[in-house]
């Protein structure tokens, strides 16, 4: 009757051990579970959250610096002079320097800022222009702005600067078109001096 009620207790004992197991068990399986669902669900939120700061990103000012040095006569026989920091002359009068405005499509242009000397009577006239990739631009579609640097005196030494905030296309740089810069009447004589330093060119993507 002893061993029988011993044998009992150590079979209740070894069903306790295996209940506590198969719960131990049943335990680890479903922490796995949740941490395999929490690393799959991790990049998607992480994707939803980058596409929602993609939504409400607000576009981004940029600044471009033109120098001098990339402007050029319309025709290479024109000649041109580096006057050290005063910037370019076209050695030919009534010609122009031009120069292409490298910003990509979709940029939107804020303001476009010329750095000049003009110490003289006469004005610089001055153009941003485009041209289509297949086909003639007339008159109307060629102007993204038209402007003037008038003759002006600022010590020490009468660097001056114009900027130019009006723009066809509310300044939207389109696909499929060329952009470039052109200045005109520069000069060196003398009595006068009217040269071009560079551009300072303000956009937003």
């Amino acid at each position: 009757m002893a061993t029988k009620k011993k044998q009992t207790l150590k079979t209740s004992r070894q069903a306790t051990k295996k209940a506590a197991a198969k719960k131990q068990a049943t335990k680890t399986v479903t922490k796995k579970a949740a941490a395999t669902k929490q690393a799959k669900s991790t990049p998607a939120k992480k994707a939803a959250k980058a596409s929602s700061a993609r939504m409400t990103s607000v576009p981004q000012t940029q600044v471009l610096y033109i120098d001098s040095a990339f402007f050029f006569p319309a025709q290479s026989s024109n000649g041109y002079q580096e006057i050290s920091q005063a910037g370019r002359i076209s050695n030919m009068p009534g010609t122009s320097l031009m120069a292409a405005l490298p910003l990509p499509a979709g940029a939107v242009l804020q303001t476009v800022t010329f750095y000049y000397k003009n110490v003289s009577t006469e004005d610089m006239p001055v153009d941003i222009l485009k041209k289509h990739i297949n086909h003639r631009c007339g008159s109307g579609e060629i102007e993204v702005a038209l402007d003037s640097l008038p003759p002006t005196t600022v010590p020490p030494d009468n660097y001056a600067e114009k900027v130019v905030n009006h723009f066809s296309n509310s300044g939207q740089i389109l696909d499929e078109y060329f952009y470039f810069i052109e200045v005109w009447n520069t000069v060196l004589t003398e009595n006068e001096q009217r040269s071009f330093r560079g551009v300072r060119i303000e956009y937003s993507l």
